[in-house]
């Protein structure tokens, strides 16, 4: 489905079709592209930030970037039957060694080490809870 979303997208912004949504709402699903492939991507409106800026997952990555509002076009029917592929989890039991009793703080040097050893890489993962009132 990527690449067929990607060619459609692409040949859209060739033909000079895309035409921006309009009266966007948080939770409103899109595409733009991402900036560091500069391909086309399914994404959800998270927050917006300022008067031309929003805030954007990418659903089937979770990737987060901020992007002009001209950049977050509609979401054509074809692309919506594949539900978010992206999912966010957390490790069960780990903590950091330091932490008070208002937040958990990681180190820098520990989020690039966990960094390192997962993106970009097929890592196993096994569902030990879902916390209430969060989407499966």
């Amino acid at each position: 489905m990527q690449t067929e979303l990607h060619d459609y997208y692409n040949q859209l912004e060739v033909n000079n079709q895309l035409m921006p949504l309009e009266n966007i709402a948080i939770g409103d699903f899109g595409v733009a592209k991402y900036s560091e492939d500069n391909r086309w991507y399914r994404a959800r409106l998270i927050t917006c930030e300022g008067h031309d800026q929003i805030k954007i997952v990418f659903v089937d990555f979770g990737n987060i970037e901020i992007k002009l509002i001209h950049q977050f076009f509609p979401l054509h029917k074809l692309f919506t039957d594949l539900p978010a592929q992206a999912i966010g989890c957390s490790l069960s039991e780990a903590f950091p060694r330091s932490q008070n009793e208002h937040e958990v703080i990681w180190s820098e040097d520990t989020i690039q080490i966990f960094k390192d050893e997962v993106i970009d890489k097929v890592v196993e993962i096994h569902f030990v809870n879902q916390e209430e009132g969060t989407e499966q």
